[in-house]
């Protein structure tokens, strides 16, 4: 159901209030004696009031201005008295200037607002108790106004605040997103440097053993053809990385081309030793064990478990594979220290698989226990993630039910194209 206009609520409020005042001033038995005599002459002042209504939304002073001095002229030139209907009209008035006009105006709404009151005191020879009385009570819903005004304000100022945060937390997501992918091109790339002089090597090799040794130079040529394959492979993945689309194209260009490619002078007799500058290999899977026999101190052990065939894997994907195992034992280190960890590495026909899987952490220096996951943020997930899509393919991560946290990667042997 569409809601109405707050103009079109006010004037609905207004119509209201007058046919019920006119209800009041002509069939309610128990009016006011000088009411009941001045019905006439009070007809006008009984639709005035409550039609200031009207003005509430878009000039709430106005509408307080001409409701209170109705009941003014009411108290001097018909009778000092007022209907309840033309008594709400004023308290909704007083509210309304109270909540949504600022402090100057509301405060000249309250004083008209009190003058109304106080004609009918000086027309009744009230005493002064009663006159205060009757002030009070037009003062409470202007206090509940401007209670309402403050929490609205409070509120916007939360909301915005709300929105801040987010598209900070967005810009932060989109930076990290821009560096991970950054590191992972330059990765890429030393990768490639690395195939390429084993590919220049080997076709040195080759051309200098064509003529004396055929079936050497053969088997030279099969591993260039291989290094070529993987290598246009990871040009295809790098280009997919420095691209990855709107929104962080830029800042990952930058990062992309923060290290310029490392030149190989080959000779013109072939490459002799020490000649060709070939880049060590970049690590992979089946370091993990020497890697976890470095890093892991023993107040964190972590249990390495390998199931179905080991086998050589592409050199981006080992890498890939390697770079989230220490990604995960290195968060599950971080974040829940001293909890055991257990990682398993599964060699499957078409994928393989990592899982990284830590207890719950001991309680930390603060008090509360140490959280098993990684904070909010997530930088690490997030490399991790984007490292997992550029092969095709999966990530899952989160609480355990013993407290702890799981991350399980799934990375298939041909990506998904």
């Amino acid at each position: 159901m569409p809601r109405l206009r707050p103009s079109t609520q006010a004037t609905a409020l207004a119509i209201t209030l007058v046919v019920l005042g006119q209800a009041e001033l002509w069939l309610l038995p128990s009016l006011d004696t000088e009411l009941v005599r001045a019905r006439t002459h009070l007809l006008p002042f009984a639709v005035l009031v409550p039609a200031a209504l009207v003005l509430r939304t878009g000039a709430p002073l106005a509408a307080v201005l001409v409701a209170a001095g109705a009941l003014v002229a009411q108290a001097i030139m018909v009778a000092p008295a007022m209907l309840l209907t033309q008594l709400a009209a004023l308290l909704i008035a007083v509210y309304t200037v109270g909540a949504h006009g600022p402090l100057p105006r509301a405060l000249a709404g309250l004083v008209a607002a009190c003058t109304a009151p106080a004609a009918l005191a000086l027309r009744t020879d009230a005493t002064v108790q009663e006159t205060a009385s009757i002030a009070v009570f037009a003062t409470a819903p202007w206090l509940a106004g401007r209670v309402i005004a403050r929490v609205r304000a409070y509120a916007a100022r939360l909301e915005k605040l709300t929105a801040e945060l987010e598209r900070e937390r967005e810009r932060s997501a989109a930076l990290a997103v821009a560096e991970e992918r950054g590191h992972i091109a330059r990765e890429l790339h030393d990768i490639l440097a690395h195939g390429l002089g084993v590919m220049t090597l080997q076709a040195g090799g080759a051309r200098r053993m064509l003529r004396r040794d055929p079936d050497r130079a053969h088997a030279a040529l099969v591993t260039i053809e291989d290094c070529g394959r993987q290598a246009l492979a990871e040009v295809r993945r790098l280009l997919d990385t420095v691209d990855p689309g709107p929104g962080v194209g830029a800042a990952h260009a930058e990062h992309a081309r923060g290290r310029a490619p490392q030149r190989l002078p080959v000779g013109a007799e072939g490459p002799p030793p020490g000649l060709v500058e070939v880049q060590r290999p970049q690590p992979s899977l089946a370091d993990v064990g020497s890697w976890l026999r470095r890093t892991v101190v023993h107040s964190h052990p972590v249990s390495l478990h390998v199931e179905g065939d080991p086998r050589s894997l592409p050199p981006g994907l080992d890498l890939t594979a390697f770079r989230i195992v220490q990604e995960a034992v290195t968060n599950a280190h971080k974040h829940a220290p001293g909890a055991a960890t257990s990682l398993r590495v599964r060699y499957s026909g078409d994928a393989v698989e990592l899982e990284v899987a830590n207890e719950r952490g001991e309680p930390g220096p603060a008090g509360p226990p140490a959280g098993a996951g990684p904070p909010g943020r997530g930088r690490g997930l997030i490399g991790m993630r984007e490292r997992v899509a550029m092969f095709g393919g999966s990530l899952e991560t989160g609480p355990t039910d013993d407290g702890g946290f799981l991350v399980r990667a799934r990375l298939p042997l041909e990506p998904a194209r």
